[in-house]
């Protein structure tokens, strides 16, 4: 706990960012990677001139985070978010979230009408259940008999949810 607040005060970087940094630095090439660990190393012993605190480990990790801000993390970082996308980019993206918004409201309208439907014919599945009938087997009759198609997962917890209340 007391190394993280060192590594704070000393890089200026909070654990997340520390954590976005040495993510990218695994993704970048050999070349680019042997050229931070060089400007690590100088960056160390600027460092281990100037602390008091002689923990080498700590300075180390502090050097090659130091490095990793300096080094072009935030300005990739930066270029990311401020990136422009071009307009058929933008309208592929609003139209995927809309069709995933509409998915996800049919659903819910669906469960609605399934529930409504299971609610009416409760009194079969109650009767059916205690005659020995599996989940399966009343969700299959439900299916044949009734046209209300509904899994048995869904039957027990329906089942379950609704004897407890009773």
């Amino acid at each position: 706990m007391r190394d993280t607040a060192k590594i704070n005060r000393i890089t200026g970087m909070s654990v997340q960012e520390r954590q976005d940094a040495l993510r990218w630095y695994a993704r970048q090439t050999e070349e680019f990677r042997v050229n931070l660990m060089t400007n690590r190393f100088r960056l160390f012993c600027d460092l281990k001139a100037k602390q008091v605190d002689k923990d080498l480990a700590l300075l180390e990790y502090a050097a090659l985070c130091l490095v990793l801000k300096s080094e072009g993390f935030f300005a990739e970082k930066r270029y990311r978010s401020k990136k422009v996308l071009a307009d058929s980019e933008i309208q592929l993206l609003r139209k995927r979230r809309t069709e995933k918004a509409q998915a996800i409201q049919l659903r819910t309208r669906k469960r609605g009408q399934v529930m409504e439907r299971l609610a009416k014919k409760w009194g079969v599945v109650v009767e059916l259940r205690e005659n020995g009938l599996s989940f399966r087997d009343i969700a299959v009759y439900l299916k044949e008999n009734h046209q209300l198609k509904v899994s048995c997962g869904y039957l027990h917890e329906k089942f379950v949810e609704w004897e407890k209340k009773e």
